[in-house]
């Protein structure tokens, strides 16, 4: 028996109109024909794409996930040569201001801003991509300071 289903990245967001085809009952699957009961990443438009939906095929990072590296590259750029001092959890950290952050994505062009006013679009983006780092406890965040613990 096949499934489509609506197919969702990493993140648990929707992919843009891709469909997720795959096979839930296989008992015609043998050693010789495999390949053919892969799951597939059906992505519609003018020229349809296919590709492997199991690990290890093509893979399009969300671009919430390419924020998320961007905004631990510009800490890790701004918190070079700050002294440290105690975290949430008296451990010697190096906090940079959410803000300096903010405004080296929008100089970098990763952040769309309208007479430095963050977009609406940019602003949710970045939301998402923050919730990610705070979510996998891979930066804090208190009284707009972050750092990594």
């Amino acid at each position: 028996m096949a499934a489509l289903s609506r197919h969702v990245d990493d993140e648990g967001t929707p992919d843009d109109g891709a469909i997720k085809f795959e096979f839930r009952k296989t008992r015609l699957c043998t050693p010789a024909n495999v390949e053919q009961f892969k799951p597939l990443i059906i992505h519609p438009g003018d020229e349809w794409r296919f590709e492997d939906a199991q690990k290890g095929g093509a893979k399009r990072q969300s671009d919430a996930s390419i924020l998320a590296r961007e905004i631990l590259k510009a800490y890790d750029r701004l918190s070079d040569g700050v002294v440290k001092c105690p975290g949430l959890d008296g451990q010697p950290v190096r906090m940079v201001k959410t803000q300096a952050i903010r405004d080296e994505l929008k100089s970098r062009g990763f952040l769309d801003h309208n007479d430095g006013t963050i977009t609406p679009a940019s602003r949710t983006m970045l939301c998402k991509a923050k919730t990610m780092l705070l979510k996998d406890v891979r930066l804090v965040e208190n009284e707009g300071l972050v750092w990594r613990p």
